[in-house]
C-alpha cells in the first residue's frame, strides 16, 4: 500500500493482524462491523462496548482508525431477516458511537456503506430519490444520525455497471472521465455533467436534499473498474481500468477540489476497490478482477494513488479487446483452475444442474451421443453449458460456486492449451508402445502425434485421455488424391478400429511435403489438398466428425518472414497449393499445422539474434515497422509471419497448431547452443507460455489458444542428418529424463533440479575431425568397410597415407583406419557439401585423433602413508617428474584443488564400497558427481573417473554381488556427468591380470568363466559405446617372480636384446613380457567381440625393496624397467603391441611415493619413485626425453640371483627395531592376535614352559611373530603385523635360550 502511495485503507472487518501491521503508519484506516452483528448490537450496549473494546481500543491511536462502518450495503439485501436488520442499522450505529465516546474516542466517524440501489430514481440526477421501502423508515433516521455526528454518507459508486448495462446509450468515454465532446445537461437542475461518476454522486446528493439533509458530505467507500470478467461483461479490461482509476485519482486529488456540479469545490474522500484480485469471491467474473495488484504483489497496471505521476510516465497499456458486445456463441464449462481439487464438488454441481430437468443432461444418459468416452471434466462442462443455455433467460449465471467459467471456444472442438508431444520411432532401442504411453502420462502430456498410424501405439493409447494425431505418409498422398476407395480403405484400417476408444483428434496428410523439391514431390504438392478432401469424406462416411484433417508445413513455405508483417508464401506454392489448402482448412474449421523451430534461425545468425530472445528470456523487444506490433521473442515472430501470410491470402480466421517445436540437447560441434540447459529453458518457457491462463496468443492474434506439440518424446538414434537430429528428446531411450519438463505447465521453475551450465553457446573456432561413431562400429563392420571404400573412391588423395610404404600403413585397427579415412574425406570435400555422417557411422570431434591419447606418462598417487608430503607439495613434485597424468584412489578435495590450473590430467575413483549403492540410485550417482567432480571441473583437468579398483579380484559373496553392480554403477556415473554436460571425462574401472582364465600364449587370452558373460561382456559393451578404455593393472614383476627360471629377467625388463617369443596361435613375435600381458587382454576382448577397445595401463612398475624371498625387488631393476617403459610408451610414432601396432597406450606408473602403511608383503611398501621426503628413490624423467647416459649410475642389484633364483636359507619374522619403544600397545595387540590363532603358536611363552620368564618383551613378541608365520604362512599368513614385523636371515635364537620356530619348508 505504501508503494501505491495510498493515503487510506478500508477493511471489511477489524482483522487484528492487519491493524497491527498498520500501526505507526500514516495510513488512515476504516474498519467494519459485520452485517450479522448489527441486530445484536442494536439492542445491547454491552455488546457494542465489547466490540469497540476488542476491535478499536487495542489499536487506537497507534493505528489511525478514522472510520468505523456498521455493516456493508445492508440495504441491498431483501430477505425478511435482512429487512429487520434495516431497522436495526441506525440504533446499532448510535450504540457503536456511544461505545467510542465512552473511551473518549471522538475522531472516528461512524457510518455505513450503501450501494446505488438505495435510489428509486437516479436519472436525471436532479430526480434522485431514495426507495419508498426505506426512505422514511431507514434513510431519514440514518441521515439524521450522519448530520448530527458530522459523518459522511458512504457510497459505493461504480460507473462500470450502468455503462455495461447500456453501452449503446452511455458513451464509454463518458464513463471513463475521458476528454471528449460528450456532456449531459440535467433538465431539472440545468447542471451540466462531463462524466457518469458525477451524475451518480449527484443523484444521491439530490436524494439527501429531498429529505432535508443537504449538509451531509459524500465519501466514496468503493469505486473502480474491473480488469477482466465473463465474456458478456464487456469493457472489463486492463486498459479501461487503468484509464478510469488514473483519471479518478487525478480528479479527486486536484489541489483545488472539484466536487460535483451539485456540490462544487467539495472534497470527496475516496476508496478504490480493490487492493488485490480476490479469487474466492463469488458471482460474475468481474467480481474476482478489480484489484490494483495480483495476489503475488505485482501490479495489474501502474497507478500512483497520490495523483502526482504524470500520465505520460506510465508504461503503455494493452489495447482493450472487449469494449464492444460479443455477438458469438458462449459456453459455460468447467473452470480448469479448480477441477483437480474439487472432484466431489464437481459431481455435486453436475447433479444439481441435471436435477433441474428440462432435458438438461439427457445426452449424458446411457446410449446417448455423449455417454461414452467423456472425462468427468467434459461431462460436467456439458451439464453446465446445457443448464446455462436452458435457464440463462431466467437469471441463472455461469458460476456454480466458482467451478464454472464462460468460454467462446466451442468445447465440442476440444482445443486444449495443454501441451502435446511428438512420438517419433526412428530408433532401434526405444521402449515398447505400452511403456511409451506410461511415460507420456508421467510427462503429463495431453496430446501425442505419431508419424504413421501404428496399430500397436493406437491400441496402447486406448482408454487414455490423451488426444492423438495420426498421419498419412507422403508416399500415399498421390494415390489417395485420385481414388476415394483408397481414402476409405485408409480410414477403415487406420481409424475405425481404434476410434472412439483412442481419442484421435487430428489426421495429418503428409509431413512437410512442401519442403521437398524433386519433380515427383512437386506433383505431390498438387495432390495434397485433393487427398485431404478425400480423407475428410472418408471420415464423414463413418460419421466421424470430431477429427480435424490438416497437413504439417515447415517455415520454408514462406518467401518472406521478416518482419512478420511482410509474411508471404513462396510464389511457387502460394496460388496453386496454399490458397486451396487454406480454403479447405477454413471450410472444415481445421488448423494450419506449423513446424516452428527458433533454434534454426538463431543458429544461422547468432550474432544478429539474441539467444535470450530465442529462449523467451530477457527484456529484448522488436517492433515490427509494418504492423507496429512489439515482439518479445523469436517464436512469436515466426508464428505471426505465417499469420500475416495467411491473412494476405484472405483467410484471417484460420488458427495455428504448432505441430513441432523444441530445442536440441546435443549436436555436432558446429551446432552451437544445442545443450540441455538451452533445451530445458526453451521448452519450460514455451510450456508456461502456451498453458497460461488467460491465453497469450501472439501479438497479431492475442488471447488465442495455440495447441502445441513439442518435438520429441525420445532421442532417436536412427535419424539421419546432422548431430542435432538425434537429440531433440525429452527422454533417453531407456525412459529416463534428459531433463525434467512438466507438460501441464503447473510445475514452478524453482521446483526443477538445477541444470548443467551450457558450454557451447558461442561458435566453436577450433579444429574439428570426423571419426568413427563408436556406438555403431561393432555391429556395422561390413558397412564400415563399405564407407571406407566409398570415401577412398572419391580420389583427391583421400587415402594415400594408408597405401604401402606410407606413414599410416601399419594402422591395422579397422576403427582407426576408418577414422583416418572419414577425417581425410571430410577435410577435402566439406567445402563442396561433403558431410561427416556416413549413414550414422561417423561423428564429429574436437579431439585430435592424431593425439587422441597423450603419450605422456602418468603416476599413481597413493596416500597410504603417515609421512607423505602435502597435496600442494606433491603437485610440485609431480611437475618436477614431468608427469602428464596422475591417478588418485579417491576424490580427495585437497589434492583436486592443488591440481587446479595445472596441465596435469587427473583420474579419480569411486571407492569399491560405494559401487552397490550407486548402481541402484541415480540420485546417489548425481550426488557423487556433484560433490566430487563439479566443484573442481574443468579447472582441474579430470579426464578419467574410475568406478572401483580391481573389484573382480575379490571373491567374498558380498564382492561377487558387487561384480554385478559394477556396470550399472558406471552407467549411472556417466549419466550424472552428462546431466552436467560433462562429456570429456571417460568412465572406466581398473582390473588386474587375474580377470583372465588363460593368458599364455597371448592369442589364447580368455576371461574367467565366472565373469566372462555376466560381467565382462556388459562392461566391454559400456566401454565400446562410450569410447572409453580398458584400464589394466599389469606388473611383469609378478609373473617373472613366480617363474624366474622360465622367464628371463631381461625379457621382463625390456632389456632382452635378442630374446623373443613367437605366439604359435597368432604368429606374432614378442620382445618383452609387458606386451605379452597386454595382448592377452586384447585377444580376450576380441574373443568377446570387442576388438576396438583400447587399453590404458592403470598401474605398472617394479618394486625397489621386498621381503627376502621377493627377489629382483631392487632399485636397479625398478629404474631399468620404468625408464625403458617410459621410452617405449612415449616414442613417436607410437609402437603399440604386436596385436595392436601403432596404438598409443596411456600409462600410469605405480607409484609416486613409498607408502609405509600399505599391508601385505614388503614390496607393497616400495614401489615409489620418491621417498616420503620428496627425494628420488632413483632418477626418472616421465616425459621420456632424458637419455639413458644422462642418468646417474645405479646401485648394482644384489638379489637377482641369476644362478640360484630362490633363496634357500633360513628366514625368521621378528619385530622391526624402530617400533620397539614407541609402539608397545600395538606390539601387545599384535602378539595377542598371533597367540589367539591357536595351533600352539605361543605355547613356549606359557608359565612353566622353556621360555619361562627370561625373555625380554621384544624377544617374546618376535617369538610369537616367527611362530605364527611358520605355522600359518602356507595358509596366507604374512610377516607384516601392520608394519611392526620384518623378515630376517639372522637367527634371533642367538639372543636367547629359546629356539625360534621355522616353516618346515626351510
Amino acid at each position: 500500500m505504501k508503494s501505491l502511495k495510498a493515503g487510506r485503507v478500508k477493511l471489511y472487518d477489524a482483522n487484528p493482524e492487519t491493524l497491527n501491521a498498520l500501526s505507526g503508519t500514516k495510513l488512515q484506516v476504516s474498519i467494519m462491523v459485520p452485517n450479522q452483528e448489527i441486530s445484536k448490537i442494536s439492542s445491547n450496549q454491552s455488546l457494542a462496548d465489547q466490540w469497540v473494546q476488542n476491535n478499536v481500543v487495542p489499536f487506537y491511536p497507534a493505528t489511525m482508525i478514522r472510520f468505523l462502518l456498521v455493516g456493508n450495503e445492508i440495504l441491498s439485501y431483501f430477505t425478511d431477516q435482512d429487512k429487520q436488520t434495516w431497522l436495526d442499522l441506525v440504533p446499532a450505529m448510535y450504540r457503536i458511537r456511544s461505545a467510542l465516546r465512552s473511551h473518549n474516542i471522538r475522531k472516528i466517524k461512524v457510518g455505513t456503506p450503501l450501494a446505488m440501489d438505495v435510489l428509486q430514481s437516479s436519472f436525471p440526477p436532479s430526480s434522485g430519490t431514495f426507495r419508498n421501502d426505506i426512505s422514511s423508515v431507514v434513510m431519514e433516521p440514518l441521515l439524521r444520525f450522519l448530520s448530527q455526528s458530522q459523518s459522511f454518507f458512504f457510497l459505493d459508486a461504480y460507473p462500470y455497471f450502468p455503462w455495461s448495462a447500456s453501452p449503446g446509450d452511455i458513451s464509454l468515454d463518458y464513463a471513463l472521465f475521458r476528454d471528449g465532446n460528450f456532456t449531459y445537461t440535467d433538465p431539472g437542475s440545468r447542471l451540466t455533467y462531463t462524466n457518469l461518476f458525477d451524475q451518480m454522486l449527484d443523484s444521491v446528493n439530490f436524494a439527501m436534499t429531498r429529505l432535508g439533509f443537504s449538509d451531509i458530505g459524500l465519501a466514496i467507500s468503493e469505486t473502480g473498474w474491473p480488469t477482466a470478467g465473463d465474456i458478456e461483461q464487456i469493457g472489463a479490461n486492463i486498459y479501461n481500468a487503468a484509464t478510469y482509476n488514473r483519471n479518478l485519482i487525478r480528479r479527486m486529488t486536484a489541489k483545488a477540489p472539484i466536487g460535483t456540479p451539485a456540490r462544487p469545490r467539495t472534497v470527496i474522500p475516496t476508496f478504490i476497490f480493490s487492493l488485490y484480485n480476490e479469487n474466492q469471491k463469488g458471482g460474475a467474473g468481474t467480481e474476482r478482477n478489480w484489484g490494483l495488484l495480483y495476489p503475488d504483489g505485482t501490479k495489474v497496471y501502474d497507478v500512483d494513488l497520490s495523483g502526482k505521476q504524470p500520465d505520460y510516465t506510465y508504461k503503455s497499456l494493452p489495447e482493450p479487446m472487449n469494449n464492444k458486445p460479443y455477438k458469438g456463441n458462449i459456453w459455460c464449462v468447467v473452470n480448469n483452475e479448480v477441477i483437480r481439487s474439487n472432484v466431489s464438488d464437481l459431481r455435486s454441481a453436475m447433479m444439481y444442474a441435471c436435477s433441474q430437468g428440462n432435458g438438461t443432461c439427457d445426452a449424458l444418459e446411457a446410449g446417448k451421443e455423449c455417454s461414452e468416452g467423456a472425462s468427468l471434466g467434459l461431462s460436467v462442462s456439458y451439464a453446465f453449458s446445457s443448464y446455462w443455455a436452458k435457464f440463462r433467460s431466467s437469471g441463472v449465471n455461469c458460476f456454480f460456486n466458482g467451478l464454472a467459467v464462460q468460454t467462446t471456444r466451442d468445447p465440442n472442438e476440444h482445443i486444449s492449451s495443454r501441451i502435446g508431444i511428438n512420438y517419433g520411432q526412428l530408433g532401434n532401442n526405444l521402449p515398447s508402445p505400452s511403456k511409451s504411453v506410461q511415460l507420456l502420462k508421467s510427462l503429463k502430456a495431453n496430446r501425442v502425434k505419431i508419424y504413421d498410424a501404428n496399430p500397436e501405439i493406437l491400441k496402447s493409447l486406448s482408454g487414455t485421455k490423451i488426444q492423438v494425431s495420426i498421419m498419412v505418409s507422403n508416399q500415399e498422398i498421390s494415390n489417395i488424391s485420385s481414388n476415394q476407395t483408397l481414402a476409405d480403405k485408409w480410414v477403415q484400417i487406420n481409424v475405425v478400429p481404434f476410434y472412439l476408444e483412442t481419442m484421435i483428434r487430428f489426421l495429418l496428410v503428409g509431413n512437410e511435403i512442401l519442403s521437398q523439391n524433386s519433380d515427383q514431390d512437386k506433383q505431390t504438392w498438387l495432390d495434397l489438398v485433393p487427398a485431404m478432401y478425400r480423407i475428410k469424406q472418408a471420415l464423414r462416411s463413418h460419421n466421424i466428425l470430431k477429427i480435424k484433417v490438416g497437413t504439417p508445413l515447415a517455415m520454408d513455405v514462406l518467401q518472406s518472414s521478416f518482419p512478420p508483417s511482410s509474411g508471404t508464401f513462396r510464389s511457387d506454392i502460394s496460388q496453386p497449393v496454399v490458397k486451396p489448402l487454406l480454403r479447405f482448412l477454413n471450410r472444415t474449421r481445421s488448423f494450419f499445422f506449423l513446424d516452428a523451430y527458433p533454434y534454426f534461425p538463431w543458429l544461422a545468425s547468432p550474432s544478429d539474434i539474441s539467444l535470450d530472445y530465442a529462449l523467451f528470456r530477457g527484456n529484448i523487444t522488436y517492433t515490427d515497422p509494418g504492423s507496429n506490433l512489439t515482439y518479445t521473442n523469436l517464436f512469436d515472430q515466426m508464428l505471426d509471419s505465417v499469420n500475416f501470410a495467411i491473412t494476405r491470402l484472405g483467410f484471417s480466421d484460420i488458427r495455428l497448431v504448432i505441430a513441432e517445436t523444441g530445442w536440441p540437447t546435443a549436436g555436432y560441434v558446429e551446432e552451437i547452443g544445442a545443450n540441455i540447459y538451452n533445451a530445458a529453458t526453451y521448452n519450460r518457457n514455451l510450456i508456461r507460455r502456451m498453458t497460461s491462463k488467460p491465453q497469450i496468443g501472439t501479438p497479431a492474434r492475442p488471447g488465442i489458444v495455440i495447441p502445441t506439440f513439442i518435438f520429441s518424446l525420445y532421442n532417436e538414434n536412427q535419424k539421419g542428418g546432422p548431430g542435432t537430429e538425434r537429440h531433440w528428446g525429452l527422454l533417453y531411450p531407456n525412459g529416463t529424463n534428459v531433463y525434467h519438463a512438466d507438460l501441464s505447465g503447473k510445475q514452478l521453475e524453482y521446483d526443477y533440479k538445477s541444470l548443467p551450465a551450457p558450454t557451447n553457446n558461442k561458435p566453436y573456432k577450433g579444429k574439428i575431425w570426423c571419426v568413427v561413431n563408436n556406438e555403431v562400429i561393432k555391429s556395422n563392420t561390413s558397412e564400415l568397410r563399405s564407407a571406407i571404400d566409398y570415401a577412398c573412391g572419391q580420389g583427391n588423395g583421400t587415402c594415400d597415407a594408408l597405401q604401402p610404404g606410407k606413414e599410416c600403413r601399419k594402422v591395422v585397427s579397422l576403427e582407426l583406419r576408418a577414422s583416418y579415412v572419414f577425417s581425410s574425406y571430410w577435410a577435402k570435400f566439406r567445402s563442396v557439401g561433403g558431410t561427416c555422417y556416413f549413414n550414422g557411422l561417423a561423428v564429429q570431434t574436437t579431439t585430435d585423433p592424431n593425439a587422441d591419447i597423450s603419450s605422456r606418462i602418468g603416476v599413481d598417487y597413493g596416500q597410504l602413508g603417515n609421512n607423505l608430503p602435502s597435496p600442494s607439495r606433491s603437485v610440485q613434485l609431480l611437475k618436477s617428474l614431468k608427469a602428464g597424468r596422475v591417478k588418485i584412489y579417491d576424490a580427495n578435495p585437497k589434492i583436486l584443488k592443488s591440481l587446479s590450473g595445472t596441465k596435469i590430467q587427473v583420474s579419480i575413483m569411486v571407492p569399491n564400497q560405494e559401487i552397490s549403492n550407486i548402481s541402484s540410485s541415480q540420485t546417489l550417482a548425481d550426488k557423487w558427481v556433484q560433490t566430487n567432480v563439479v566443484p573442481f571441473y574443468p579447472e582441474t583437468m579430470i579426464r578419467f573417473l574410475l568406478v572401483g579398483n580391481e573389484i573382480l579380484s575379490y571373491y567374498s559373496d558380498q564382492d561377487k554381488q558387487t561384480w554385478f553392480n559394477l556396470v550399472p554403477a558406471m552407467y549411472r556415473i556417466r549419466q550424472a556427468l552428462r546431466s552436467h554436460n560433462i562429456h570429456k571425462i571417460k568412465v572406466g574401472t581398473p582390473l588386474a591380470m587375474d580377470v583372465l582364465q588363460s593368458s599364455f600364449p597371448p592369442s589364447n587370452g580368455t576371461f574367467r568363466d565366472d565373469i566372462s558373460r555376466l560381467v565382462m561382456e556388459p562392461l566391454l559393451r559400456f566401454l565400446h559405446r562410450t569410447r572409453s578404455y580398458f584400464f589394466l593393472d599389469a606388473y611383469p614383476y609378478f609373473p617373472w617372480l613366480a617363474n624366474p627360471g622360465d622367464i628371463s629377467l631381461d625379457y621382463a625388463l625390456f632389456t632382452g636384446g635378442n630374446i623373443t617369443y613367437i605366439d604359435s596361435g597368432s604368429n606374432l613375435t614378442y620382445t618383452n613380457l609387458l606386451d605379452q600381458m597386454l595382448d592377452s587382454v586384447n585377444f580376450a576382448m576380441t574373443r568377446l567381440g570387442f576388438p576396438g577397445i583400447r587399453l590404458v595401463i592403470a598401474e605398472t612398475g617394479w618394486p625397489t625393496v621386498g621381503d627376502v624371498e621377493q627377489i629382483g625387488a631392487n632399485i636397479y631393476n625398478a629404474a631399468v624397467y620404468n625408464r625403458h617403459l617410459i621410452r617405449i610408451m612415449t616414442s613417436k610414432p607410437p609402437i603399440g603391441t604386436p596385436a595392436r601396432p601403432g596404438i598409443v597406450i596411456p600409462t600410469f606408473i605405480f607409484s609416486l611415493y613409498n607408502e609405509n602403511q600399505k599391508g601385505g608383503q614388503e614390496t607393497e611398501r616400495h614401489w615409489g619413485l620418491l621417498y616420503p621426503n620428496g627425494t628420488n628413490v632413483y632418477e626418472v624423467d616421465l616425459s621420456g626425453k632424458q637419455l639413458e647416459y644422462d642418468y646417474k649410475l645405479l646401485p648394482a642389484p644384489t638379489n637377482n640371483k641369476p644362478n640360484n633364483y630362490l633363496y634357500h636359507g633360513k628366514i625368521w619374522c621378528v619385530v622391526k627395531n624402530e617400533f620397539i619403544r614407541s609402539n608397545n600397545s600395538d606390539l601387545r595387540s599384535a602378539m595377542a592376535y598371533a597367540c589367539s590363532q591357536g595351533n600352539g603358536t605361543c605355547d613356549a611363552l606359557q608359565p612353566g614352559k622353556e621360555c619361562g620368564e627370561v625373555l625380554s618383551f621384544e624377544l617374546r613378541v618376535s617369538y610369537s611373530f616367527s611362530s605364527y608365520w611358520a605355522k600359518f604362512r602356507r595358509l596366507g599368513g604374512t610377516c607384516y603385523f601392520e608394519g611392526l614385523a620384518v623378515q630376517t636371515t639372522t637367527d634371533p635364537s642367538k639372543l636367547s635360550s629359546l629356539s625360534f620356530l621355522l616353516d618346515t619348508n626351510y
